[in-house]
């Protein structure tokens, strides 16, 4: 869900001249920008762990390979 909120500010942040009410404004803006990029993180983070340790008992493989690609592409989006 976090995820789509960010795909949503990026959206908002690519057209300015869209006005939403404030209180909604806010809320994207928490959850969007480091809500998601801090949820990332720490599921990255956990998948490599299982990644590493060589277990295979990851259920939802396909969830932490989406948070693992909108991560990587956070950090471009962040840092470059």
């Amino acid at each position: 869900m976090l995820n789509i909120v960010f795909f949503v500010c990026v959206i908002f942040w690519l057209m300015p001249h869209m006005v939403l009410p404030q209180a909604l404004t806010s809320l994207l803006i928490i959850a969007g920008w480091p809500l998601s990029l801090l949820v990332n993180a720490v599921l990255f983070i956990w998948f490599l762990y299982y990644l590493f340790a060589k277990r295979t008992d990851i259920q939802p493989f396909r969830m932490f390979l989406f948070n693992s690609i909108v991560f990587i592409f956070q950090l471009i989006f962040f840092f470059l």
